[in-house]
């Protein structure tokens, strides 16, 4: 009887012993298909982030090109505004007038200087050929008066030598705002033959007269290179030079590399060669070269703010 119960005992634990190891193997093979399961979604998750990626990373430089173009064309309108130029060209020939002469030889701009630049960037409403065709009584007496104490009475009233020119103060007023992000106070300036700039505070007009402020017949040769930004400020670099008068003298046109006349880049006997000079790309490393500076206000509008010279 002892026998027979022990055989019975025995007998269970080879069932338990398959059992075990069928529900290992079938653990096993879940796991397995769960891994497989798991490594194919995440395979196809890896491979859509890096499509996104990828689509994110072809997309953010070109933001970033517009960006730059954009704040590019906005430096550059503003640059050659600053330097009386009413168009994008990017070498130009231009009259050295008074308010250019004064920022490049003292290398900053106070109030009245700012206040030029804003009426030179204006366009000219009103032209008149000779004090006798103004309309402005004030002006006419300003002009009378000068002409009084200095005796040079043709050259305000001979309609082929002389003229002068109204602007709209409302977009002077626009200019000063947009180059230097203040409000503008408007004033005269009549220190001089007889005025430079007369303001009518009842039309609200600026009256220039065109020959104050030159400096002969050079031209100012002026070239514009490039933006370039760091943080909230950009800089425009630009090259500055000079061409001297002597196509108007029957002499050869002296090209220099600075206002100050001290380098001759290149002599020019044909007159019609001299008048059409302008700097070329491959040529702006024998000019001088300035950094204009350029700050972001509150309304995210850059601003002028300095002149410096770089060479």
């Amino acid at each position: 009887m002892e026998e027979q119960n022990n055989y019975e005992i025995k007998e269970p634990k080879k069932k338990n012993t398959s059992t075990i190891i069928f529900t290992i193997i079938f653990i096993i093979l879940i796991g397995v298909i769960g891994y497989l399961t798991f490594t194919r979604v995440m395979e196809r998750s890896n491979k859509q982030n890096n499509q996104e990626s990828s689509q994110q990373k072809q997309e953010s430089p070109k933001k970033e090109i517009d960006a730059k173009e954009n704040v590019k064309i906005d430096i550059l309108t503003k640059t050659n505004k600053i330097f009386s130029i009413k168009d994008n060209s990017k070498s130009k020939s231009i009259n050295y007038t008074g308010n250019i002469v004064e920022i490049l030889e003292k290398l900053s701009l106070n109030d009245d200087n700012k206040i030029r630049i804003a009426v030179n960037a204006s366009k000219k409403h009103k032209v008149h050929t000779s004090k006798n065709k103004l309309s402005n009584p004030e002006v006419i007496k300003i002009i009378d008066e000068y002409i009084k104490n200095y005796t040079v009475e043709e050259y305000f009233t001979n309609e082929d030598t002389y003229f002068y020119a109204q602007y709209d103060g409302e977009e002077v007023e626009r200019n000063y705002k947009e180059l230097f992000g203040e409000q503008i106070e408007h004033r005269d300036f009549k220190d001089a033959c007889p005025f430079e700039y007369y303001y009518d505070s009842k039309s609200n007009e600026y009256f220039s007269n065109n020959q104050c402020g030159g400096t002969g017949y050079d031209e100012l040769l002026y070239y514009f290179d490039k933006v370039t930004t760091k943080d909230d400020e950009s800089y425009a670099y630009i090259y500055i030079g000079l061409k001297g008068n002597g196509r108007y003298t029957g002499e050869s046109t002296k090209i220099y590399s600075d206002i100050d006349k001290k380098n001759i880049v290149e002599e020019i006997t044909d007159p019609q060669k001299g008048s059409d000079y302008l700097i070329e790309d491959n040529k702006i490393d024998e000019f001088a070269k300035y950094k204009l500076t350029y700050k972001l206000n509150d309304l995210n509008q850059y601003y002028f703010d300095k002149i410096e010279k770089c060479n």
